[in-house]
């Protein structure tokens, strides 16, 4: 069993997923009975399990969708070169894909690797390991493993996504080619979701099938709890969060061990600045750990400001409203439902102190103005 303080349960998993894969493939092409009666030799290498178990915990530690039990990891890959020649194994020297890579690439799409037909000879392009890691991470090996030899495994690997690239990452290889570079690139990106922010990049046909009334996104939430916090740096550490771009961060009063009065401290971010949030907790925070859920899904109502100008006799000042609504199921934005009219604070604040009036009276004066400019009186 991993140490879930270093490797994380769904880490462990998938990597034992991986191995059993190998292992399967082993058996088949030795023919043994079972995986049990294979004996591993350059896939059961150290070098072969820190690149399993650090490819999956970068990915971890990215970000990236990892699944569940009972759902698949949200990666993809194109299709897989074939490479040509031969390389050198424990048992001599094999074809490419040697026989265990082979036997793992079964369906998954392929293609001619660079170089085909100059004669260039390329080796290994495609290793047992890179095949089996990428049978889990795309939710082939749960289609094949149950499917007949010629059926094709799943819509992820060989496609590429319905996303938004975020970040791209290139690595090259030790192995050098004469004619192309030997490089691996991984790209980072976002789901586009139906009536998600980035919806206005679907097709009109898929928007009329998939809009919804309000917006959803995923977020990051991180949760920590104080029990030697004073309040007043508590509530520093809040507004510095804020101010730093959390999406939201909120407290509340909490009895830990001992029967102490604490607080739990709550941040919700966008999954890019988890790293930074972390950091700035643990700087301005007296915790020593945190807890970090990933992929919070969040739903949104549209949003926009209104501008309202409210007459106080001396003088006529202006009003921010946000006004929240369902989206309309129409694709030119009209007729939009409204849900929620709300002045912005900080201007009846402000207009509070300057008229002597109450915050509340001048927010209402404000909201009235702006339900009777909407049409929603």
């Amino acid at each position: 069993m991993s140490d879930t303080n270093h490797i994380p349960p769904r880490v462990a998993d998938l990597s034992l997923s991986v191995f059993t894969v190998l292992a399967r493939a082993e058996a088949s092409v030795h023919g043994a009975d079972s995986s049990d009666a294979v004996h591993f030799h350059e896939v059961g290498a150290i070098d072969s399990i820190a690149d399993v178990i650090g490819t999956l915990l970068a990915m971890y530690k990215l970000g990236v969708d990892l699944g569940s039990p009972s759902t698949a990891p949200s990666v993809t890959c194109g299709p897989l070169p074939g490479g040509t020649g031969s390389v050198w194994t424990q048992h001599g020297r094999l074809p490419v894909p040697a026989f265990a890579a082979m036997k793992l690439l079964v369906g998954m799409p392929m293609c001619p690797g660079p170089g085909a037909g100059t004669g260039t000879v390329t080796g290994e392009l495609v290793t047992p390991t890179g095949a089996a890691l990428l049978r889990v991470l795309t939710g082939v090996e749960g289609i094949t493993a149950t499917a007949g030899e010629g059926e094709t495994g799943s819509a992820n690997a060989g496609t590429f996504p319905n996303f938004i690239p975020r970040v791209v990452g290139v690595g090259a290889g030790t192995k050098d080619f004469d004619k192309f570079p030997n490089v691996l690139r991984i790209i980072l990106g976002d789901k586009i979701l139906p009536g998600g922010r980035s919806g206005e990049q679907l097709s009109q046909l898929s928007l009329k099938a998939k809009i919804s009334k309000w917006d959803t996104d995923t977020a990051t939430h991180i949760t920590a709890n104080l029990d030697d916090m004073s309040p007043e740096h508590l509530a520093h550490a809040t507004s510095f969060l804020l101010e730093k771009g959390a999406l939201d961060v909120w407290t509340h009063p909490i009895v830990m061990k001992k029967g102490r009065a604490s607080q739990s401290l709550h941040v919700l971010c966008q999954p890019p600045k988890r790293d930074e949030m972390l950091e700035y907790i643990f700087c301005h925070t007296s915790t020593l750990g945190v807890r970090v859920e990933r992929d919070v899904e969040r739903a949104i109502l549209k949003r926009r400001f209104l501008k309202v100008k409210v007459d106080f006799g001396t003088s006529t000042d202006e009003v921010s409203v946000k006004v929240g609504s369902f989206a309309s199921s129409d694709l030119s934005g009209g007729g939009d439902e409204i849900v929620s009219v709300k002045a912005e604070y900080d201007d009846c604040a402000s207009l509070s102190v300057k008229h002597s009036l109450p915050v509340q009276h001048v927010a209402r004066k404000a909201e009235q103005l702006a339900r009777e400019k909407l049409g929603t009186t």
